[in-house]
């Protein structure tokens, strides 16, 4: 399974496994990495936290980096505001783009994000960004939308 769609706590089991089969012996790191679906200098790693800390070594964490200013409650109204589309919003066309979303977070929100942060936030909101092709694309001068999955 691959890491991006697994949750931490099942990332958690996983090493908590490998730490369980690497304590009894039986088997090779190559073998366990193969039997969990990852590359044998992980097992190497989770083996060296092991061999640190103990099992408690490879209990999940609390994630790194500075907590989104957006509190849940804020990020839910956010996204109706952004289902109900952007001519409710008050822009010219239905076309949601990262400055568009910008505008209504720091609109609704006191809150102002750097446009690479709004992708990521718009694809944990469940929205996907989508360019034209072909000739669509140069007959519009379109850079590309926001469009919820």
């Amino acid at each position: 399974m691959a890491t991006s769609h697994m949750t931490r706590s099942q990332m958690e089991r996983r090493r908590l496994r490998a730490a369980q089969w690497l304590m009894e012996g039986r088997l090779s790191q190559s073998e366990i990495g193969r039997r969990l679906g990852v590359s044998r200098a992980a097992v190497s790693l989770w083996a060296g936290q092991l061999k640190s800390g103990g099992p408690g070594g490879l209990r999940r964490r609390k994630p790194d980096g500075r907590p989104s200013r957006l509190r849940p409650s804020q990020r839910r109204r956010l996204s109706g505001a952004l289902k109900r589309g952007a001519l409710v919003a008050g822009f010219e066309t239905n076309r949601w783009t990262l400055e568009r979303i910008q505008e209504v977070i720091r609109r609704r929100f006191g809150i102002v994000y750097h446009p690479k942060y709004i992708g990521r936030l718009m694809r944990r909101l469940g929205w996907d960004f989508q360019r034209p092709g072909g000739r669509t694309r140069r007959a519009t001068n379109v850079a590309g939308v926001w469009v919820q999955r």
